[in-house]
């Protein structure tokens, strides 16, 4: 599938955007743009890889709708396997994270026992902090990783990846014409009104 070049710049760009505020914001509005711009770009998968809403269709991805939900959008993404299993478990993290702070009482932070355990259960910035600690000091003792540090890493990868699968994430085709030959099947939804 064939990205045209300032669309996916524009989307890169925005990320960025999203990246340098994420890094001047508390550690409860890094959390909560983080969550909104994950939200954001799985919708857009969702919406570029499923068969457009018909005239008859209901609400589906729309606010109202059964996938709503960011947990269940992250699910669905995986359950249908356009995310591996290690994206699956951060971004339901990140959700878990933003949760937190979102409902939590004020003066939360990075620090505070379930938010402080969830940023250091993020395997993709885990992974990456200890490439780095071993590619700069490959003799010195392991130092603890910062949660917020590692939820900030995390969310750089994880926003990387998402972007990048949005465009090029191809449209799924029918399957029903495999399965009902011509004739065998109302070709209008209008027929159906008739019976």
């Amino acid at each position: 599938m064939s990205v045209p070049i300032k669309e996916f710049e524009a989307e890169i760009n925005r990320v960025n955007r999203v990246l340098r505020e994420i890094f001047k914001e508390s550690g409860r509005a890094a959390a909560l743009v983080v969550a909104a711009e994950i939200d954001r770009i799985v919708l857009k998968i969702l919406e570029s890889f499923l068969l457009p809403a018909s005239a008859e269709s209901s609400p589906f991805l729309e606010r109202t709708g059964p996938i709503e939900a960011l947990a269940v959008r992250i699910e669905l993404l995986f359950r249908i396997g356009l995310i591996p299993p290690a994206m699956h478990h951060d971004l339901q993290l990140m959700r878990r994270i933003r949760n937190e702070f979102a409902h939590g009482p004020t003066g939360l932070d990075f620090n505070q026992s379930r938010v402080k355990k969830w940023a250091l259960q993020l395997i993709v910035g885990r992974q990456q902090l200890q490439k780095m600690g071993s590619a700069s000091k490959p003799n010195s003792p392991r130092r603890d990783s910062n949660p917020r540090d590692v939820f900030r890493l995390s969310a750089s990868i994880l926003l990387g990846h998402l972007s990048l699968l949005q465009h090029q994430i191809p449209a799924v085709k029918p399957l029903w014409p495999q399965f009902f030959k011509s004739g065998t099947s109302p070709q209008k939804p209008s027929m159906l009104a008739a019976e």
